[in-house]
């Protein structure tokens, strides 16, 4: 009697359409606890400019910094969301987390759909793949070393660089190619928007950028204040 069992081994595509119902999370669930926790977050981060008192402030900004860091990586979870579910999830990112923190959800949706396709991840079209090899040891630090500088430069390339492109064709193409996703990988060339991206990625920009403008100007006049 032959006792050898026979196993039929399927590409994962196979296994994902037959566990398909069990996959799909419960959007009301996220939204909850987003809306719940960026509430939160935000409500401490007044607290902490608004008190005095020097224990309050610091627990406030503590709870609140790690509230919006919570917030901030649903950006990972509304990527792999499907379509319809996404444009519910996407406008309440935005204005809560996307646009103050200047992190317009387009920037890091392209790099991550490709960086889960099996057609490109782990080569030189994976922008969230960097080979590792001793050559390209100074490659790592620099992405670390530039890490503290991000901010300032989110905000140059949403609050000018972005703005000043929409009037200037040759340099909308570049920022668009070079400049419009999260990337360690320096090689990288993105792709150009399709269709309803066009209009999604200049709101999204423009939002930042109004934000940003909001704050100079009314630092610079005193409308709101500094200290």
């Amino acid at each position: 009697m032959d006792s050898t069992n026979s196993t039929t081994i399927y590409p994962v595509r196979v296994y994902r359409k037959m566990l398909a119902d069990l996959l799909r999370p419960d959007v009301r669930i996220y939204f909850r606890d987003f809306i719940l926790t960026a509430s939160l977050g935000w409500m401490l981060f007044g607290v902490a400019l608004a008190v005095d008192v020097a224990a309050v402030k610091c627990v406030a900004a503590f709870v609140s910094f790690f509230c919006i860091f919570r917030c901030f990586i649903f950006m990972h979870w509304i990527v792999h969301l499907l379509s319809e579910d996404q444009k519910k999830f996407k406008p309440v990112f935005m204005a809560l987390i996307g646009v103050p923190m200047l992190s317009p959800l387009f920037w890091y949706q392209r790099s991550h759909y490709l960086h889960h396709s099996v057609d490109t991840f782990g080569t030189h079209l994976d922008p969230e793949y960097v080979f590792f090899s001793p050559v390209r040891r100074l490659h790592f630090v620099g992405l670390v070393l530039v890490s503290p500088f991000l901010p300032f430069i989110a905000a140059l390339r949403l609050g000018v660089i972005g703005p000043v492109s929409l009037i200037i064709p040759p340099l909308r193409r570049y920022v668009l190619l070079r400049m419009a996703t999260v990337s360690a990988n320096t090689k990288f060339v993105s792709a150009l928007p399709k269709g309803g991206e066009h209009l999604t990625w200049k709101l999204e920009e423009l939002a930042c950028a109004l934000l940003i403008w909001t704050l100079i100007i009314g630092g610079w006049s005193g409308w709101i204040p500094l200290s």
